[in-house]
């Protein structure tokens, strides 16, 4: 998983499939909650169920809403921790 955490591509369901796929065979560092094998891999399933609702365009405004949701779930757990290690260069 952490050769796409800088990546410029767009996300796409095969590359979810494939992260689904190094989550259950690849080794996890889990430390609370949200880094557990299976709440990352529950994680991953979600976000390539919503992404092929969202290219289906199986119920538009309820699809979008809850992508909106999921977006603003991930901006809120992750924190801004770019921003923390900008500051510690300067």
């Amino acid at each position: 998983m952490d050769r796409y955490a800088h990546s410029h591509r767009p996300a796409t369901p095969l590359r979810r499939v494939h992260e689904g796929y190094e989550l259950a065979t690849g080794p996890v560092a889990s430390k609370d909650l949200l880094t557990t094998r299976w709440f990352l891999v529950l994680g991953v399933e979600f976000e390539l169920a919503l992404g092929l609702a969202l290219l289906s365009g199986v119920l538009p405004k309820v699809t979008w809403f809850v992508a909106l949701l999921c977006f603003s779930g991930f901006t809120v757990i992750t924190g801004g921790g770019g921003n923390k290690q900008r500051s510690a260069k300067f």
